[in-house]
């Protein structure tokens, strides 16, 4: 594991809260861009029976200063009003790790019939334990997915998740992620940063998942003229700019990476909204 830093507010991002009504203006500007992105994934062929699953997908909240409480508890309603069959955070849940344990404590309230579960992010990761992260994420009724999977058992197919730490500040282990659940019908990788998928992808000759959550990147947080000049993902830089945000094919796998929520370093965005997701898993035409 590389000694990491987080991104905690910058002094600039601090002197411009304090800024009069600059907080208020904040919120009222994030709760008015955030999207809903409504995505649709075609099922391999063992898993048409799921058709019509929902899944939500929520990534780098970063709770702090930068989203207060009160946004977070709104974050929190929105999602459960979506109604979901399962909830999935894409880890970041504060601004570093003790933000993050009392962000999971609020996070608590979210609900979903098959589950709520969430991988490790860097700023999760960066100045708390594995152990430590991985007790928060369990008291708080949040199913830990770092280096590990679980199987769930839906019409009587077997849908796997499975997440590995983060590949920034933890200790990734491909194998142990995927291990326990490749006797799934289909598997959803969901880690952290979408820099570990080209590993996950070389782990066998086949991807053994046939779709990757990702988020980290925030498409970029601050992108003027629509210039990408601010990004912590090295695949972004290497594979080029889908691999920001969005969804496409890679490997025969569809991958979502999301701009998620919050931000870092700065408030602001710019040609970057915040974005939470709806996912509908469909059966593939092929398979009708």
């Amino acid at each position: 594991m590389r000694e990491y830093h987080p991104h905690r507010p910058s002094l600039p991002g601090r002197l411009l809260l304090l800024l009069p009504f600059a907080k208020k203006y904040h919120a009222r500007h994030h709760r008015k861009t955030l999207s809903v992105i409504h995505n649709t994934v075609p099922l391999p062929s063992a898993l048409c029976e799921l058709d019509g699953l929902k899944a939500v997908y929520c990534s780098d909240i970063h709770y702090g200063l930068f989203l207060d409480l009160q946004r977070l508890h709104e974050l929190v309603e929105q999602i459960n009003s979506l109604k979901p069959d399962l909830i999935i955070l894409g880890g970041d849940y504060g601004e570093d790790g003790p933000t993050s344990l009392t962000a999971l404590t609020h996070l608590k309230a979210l609900t979903a019939p098959l589950g709520v579960y969430g991988c490790a992010g860097n700023h999760d990761r960066a100045d708390i334990s594995e152990e430590e992260l991985y007790r928060a994420l369990s008291d708080n009724g949040i199913k830990p997915l770092i280096n590990s999977s679980t199987v769930l058992h839906i019409r009587d197919k077997k849908l796997g998740l499975c997440a590995v730490d983060d590949v920034i500040c933890g200790t990734p282990d491909y194998a142990a992620a995927f291990s326990s659940c490749l006797e799934a019908d289909g598997i959803i990788f969901l880690p952290h940063s979408p820099d570990a998928l080209p590993d996950a992808f070389r782990y066998s000759e086949k991807p053994p998942f046939f779709l990757a959550l990702c988020g980290h990147t925030h498409g970029g947080q601050i992108n003027p003229f629509g210039l990408h000049i601010r990004t912590g993902s090295h695949l972004s830089r290497s594979f080029g700019l889908r691999h920001l945000a969005g969804q496409f094919n890679e490997n025969g796998t569809e991958c979502i990476i999301s701009r998620g929520v919050g931000y870092t370093g700065l408030p602001l965005r710019l040609h970057a909204k915040p974005e939470l997701h709806l996912i509908t898993f469909q059966q593939s035409e092929a398979n009708r």
